[in-house]
């Protein structure tokens, strides 16, 4: 008879819930934009934000060797500058794609120095 008192208690406690959270936060990791043009010159500027409940980590792939982003790393919300590190002296635009990422989420943004 206890135990079914006890069952009941725990029931009723968990309808009104007072019991334990059955719930996760979801876990999510946004970038507000999905390309970055910079002009052709040492030193210009980028940026994006990150948006996350998550620890999160950005590489450069395809290239990338001219450009500096800052943080590299970060927990929850952050603003990510993007500089160029020379200029382009090419007539051709340049890019490079930044993967920022956690865990099973992912978001890329591509990142184009303009030519000369």
């Amino acid at each position: 008879m206890k135990s079914l008192l006890f069952v009941f208690t725990v029931i009723i406690l968990d309808m009104l819930g007072c019991g334990p959270r059955r719930y996760h936060e979801e876990k999510y990791l946004n970038v507000n934009a999905i390309e970055v043009i910079i002009d052709n010159t040492n030193g210009a500027r980028g940026n994006i934000s990150v948006t996350s409940n998550l620890n999160w980590d950005i590489i450069k792939k395809y290239g990338g060797e001219w450009l500096d982003v800052h943080p590299q790393s970060g927990n929850g919300n952050a603003d990510i500058i993007i500089t160029a590190k020379s200029s382009n002296e090419s007539i051709y635009d340049r890019s490079c794609i930044l993967i920022v990422y956690s865990e099973d989420i992912q978001r890329k943004v591509v990142v184009t120095q303009m030519g000369k």
